[in-house]
C-alpha cells in the first residue's frame, strides 16, 4: 500500500513557532564565532560533543593543582621566615647572656674596686693609728712631764711642810713660853708685895720690861705666827692646788695608762688587723690579678664573640636580605602567577560560563529537537490516524464499490457464463484475456477477504478522504 502524500499546508501546520531561535553570541568576550550553528539545529545528535580546549573539570583540576604548589611554597617561606626567626631570636639571647656575662663581670670589678677602697680605708686607719700613736706618746711624754712637775711640786710641798711643822713648833714653843711668862707675870702680879723698898721697885720695873718685852717678843711672835699662818694657809692652799693638780695629773696618768691598756689593746687588734689586712690585701691582689687576667680574657672572649657574633650577624642578615630579597621576588613571581592564575582563572570562568551558556544553549536546542520530534511524532500520529480515517473512509466507499462491483461481478458472470457459453470456441485464442480475468478474480477474493469498515468514522476523517478518493 502507498503512503498518502503530505500537503505543505500539513507540513507547515506540523511545525511550531520559535522553534528556530537565534543563538547569542558573545562578541564582548571572545572574538570567535559561536560554536553552534544557526541553521538545522534539530539535526545535531545528542551525543555530539562540541569542540572545546579543556573541559571545566580538567581545568578546575589544574588551577587546583597549582594553587596547591603556591600553598606549598608559602609554607616553605613562611617556615623559612620563622627559622630566620628562631636564628635571630637564638642570637639575641646570646647577646643577652654575653651582656649579662660583661655585666656580672663589671660587677666584680667594681666589688674588687671597693674592697681596693676598703684596702685604702684600712691604709687610712693605719695612718689614724699611727697618729693616734704619736698623739699617745706625746700624751705618755707630757704626762712624764707631769709627773715630774708633781713630783717637784710634792717635794716642794714637803718642804713647806717641814716648815710649817717647824713653824708650828716655834709657835707652839713661844705659846707655851708665852703662858709660863703670862703664869710667872701673873704670879708675879698676884705676889707683888705693897712698894716698899728700892729692890723690889726695880725687880718690878725689870719685870715690867720684861713683861714688855715679852709682850713685844709675843706680839712679834704672833705677828710672826700670822704671817707664818698665812703663808701656811697660802701653803696649804698651794697644796691643795697642788693636791688637785697631782690628782688631776694622776687621774689623767690612770687615764693615760687606761688609754694605753685601751690603745695596747687597739695596737694589738690593729696589728691583728693589719695582718688580717694584708693577708687580705694579698688574697685580694691575687684574685685582683686574676679577675684582672679573667676580665682580660673575658674581654678578649667578648671582643672575639662580638666579632663572630657581628659575623654571624652580618652573614645572616645578608642571608636573611638575600632570602628576603628571593622571597620578595618569588612573592612577586608568585603574585604575578597568581594574577595571572586569577585571570586564566577569570578567563576560564568566563569560558565556563560560555561552555555552560552553550551547553544550556545546547540543552536547550536539544529539547525543543526533542519537542520538534515529539510534535513531528504527534504529527505524522496525527497524520497517520488521519490516513487511517482516510483509509477507512476510503475503505467504506470501496467495500461501497466492492457491493457495486460483486453485483456487478455476479452480473459479468452471468454475462461471462453466457459469453463462455457463446465463446467456448475462442477460448484457446484468447489465453490473456482469460488470465485477465482470473487476475481480476483473485483481486475481488483478497477484498473479500479484508477486515470490515469501522462502525463509526468521524466526519472529518471522511471529509479529508473523500477529496483523495476523488483524485485517487
Amino acid at each position: 500500500m502507498a503512503q498518502v502524500p503530505q500537503t505543505p499546508q500539513a507540513r507547515r501546520e506540523s511545525e511550531t513557532t520559535s522553534s528556530r531561535l537565534p543563538v547569542r553570541t558573545p562578541q564582548a568576550r571572545t572574538p570567535r564565532a559561536s560554536l553552534l550553528p544557526l541553521e538545522n539545529l534539530e539535526n545535531i545528535p545528542r551525543d555530539a560533543h562540541l569542540p572545546r580546549h579543556k573541559t571545566a573539570e580538567e581545568v578546575a583540576r589544574l588551577a587546583e593543582a597549582r594553587l596547591d604548589e603556591l600553598r606549598k611554597e608559602k609554607h616553605a617561606l613562611q617556615n623559612e621566615r620563622e627559622d630566620l626567626r628562631t636564628d635571630i631570636q637564638l642570637g639575641r639571647q646570646r647577646e643577652l647572656k654575653l651582656r649579662a656575662q660583661i655585666e656580672k663581670q663589671d660587677a666584680m670589678i667594681t666589688r674588687y674596686k671597693e674592697r681596693a677602697v676598703h684596702m685604702s680605708k684600712a691604709q687610712l686607719q693605719q695612718r689614724a693609728f699611727d697618729e693616734a700613736q704619736e698623739k699617745r706618746q706625746k700624751a705618755e711624754e707630757e704626762a712624764k712631764a707631769h709627773a715630774e712637775r708633781c713630783a717637784e711640786l710634792t717635794q716642794e710641798l714637803d718642804e713647806r711642810q717641814a716648815m710649817l711643822d717647824e713653824a708650828r713648833s716655834v709657835a707652839e714653843l713661844m705659846q707655851r713660853n708665852l703662858r709660863a711668862l703670862a703664869q710667872t707675870a701673873s704670879a708675879l702680879l698676884q705676889a707683888r708685895p705693897t712698894p716698899a723698898s728700892p729692890k723690889s721697885m726695880v725687880r718690878e720695873v725689870v719685870i715690867d720690861r720684861a713683861a714688855a718685852d715679852v709682850q713685844a717678843h709675843l706680839a712679834a711672835t704672833l705677828a710672826q705666827r700670822d704671817a707664818l699662818m698665812d703663808e701656811l694657809k697660802d701653803a696649804e692652799g698651794r697644796a691643795q692646788s697642788l693636791q688637785a693638780h697631782c690628782d688631776a695629773l694622776e687621774e689623767l696618768a690612770a687615764q693615760h695608762d687606761e688609754d694605753a691598756d685601751l690603745d695596747a689593746e687597739r695596737i694589738a687588734r690593729s696589728r691583728l688587723a693589719e695582718q688580717c689586712a694584708r693577708q687580705d690585701a694579698a688574697l685580694f691582689e691575687s684574685k685582683w690579678h686574676s679577675a684582672e687576667d679573667r676580665c682580660a680574657w673575658l674581654e678578649a672572649q667578648l671582643a672575639h664573640t662580638h666579632a663572630v657574633h657581628s659575623k654571624v650577624l652580618s652573614a645572616l642578615r645578608a642571608q636573611e636580605r638575600g632570602k628576603t630579597q628571593e622571597a620578595q621576588a618569588s612573592a612577586a613571581e608568585l603574585t604575578a602567577e597568581l594574577h595571572q592564575a586569577k585571570k586564566q582563572v577569570a578567563h576560564l570562568q568566563d569560558e565556563l560560563e560560555r561552555v555552560a551558556w552553550y551547553e544550556e544553549a545546547y540543552a536547550q536546542r536539544s529539547r525543543q529537537a526533542d519537542l520538534l520530534t515529539e510534535i513531528a511524532a504527534l504529527a505524522d500520529e496525527d497524520a497517520q490516524s488521519k490516513h487511517f480515517d482516510s483509509l477507512t473512509a476510503h475503505i467504506d466507499v470501496l467495500h461501497c464499490e466492492l457491493e457495486t462491483l460483486r453485483t456487478k461481478r455476479d452480473a459479468l458472470e452471468e454475462q461471462t457464463v453466457q459469453w463462455q457459453r457463446g465463446l467456448e470456441p475462442f477460448a484457446e485464442a484468447q489465453p490473456a484475456k482469460r488470465r485477465r480475468a482470473a487476475s481480476d478474480a483473485g483481486k475481488y477474493a483478497s477484498l473479500e477477504r479484508a477486515p470490515s469498515p469501522r462502525p463509526h468514522a468521524p466526519a472529518h476523517s471522511r471529509r479529508h478522504a473523500l477529496p483523495f478518493v476523488k483524485d485517487a
